[in-house]
């Protein structure tokens, strides 16, 4: 599995604060959102956004 595909899967397994460390980690401000699918997607469509070949999701 290559390893934009592994990171994609370990964000299912995190918490909603977890994830909102993550969001602040990647956008560089705090997300106010306890979504968690919300959380994830957007982290998500970041992550793979900056990886090269990768497809829209």
């Amino acid at each position: 599995m290559p390893a934009i595909e592994r990171e994609l899967a370990a964000l299912c397994q995190r918490t909603a604060g977890e994830l909102g460390r993550r969001y602040a980690e990647l956008f560089g401000e705090p997300t106010r959102s306890r979504n968690r699918l919300y959380l994830m997607r957007k982290i998500a469509r970041k992550q793979c956004a900056g990886s090269p070949g990768s497809s829209r999701l």
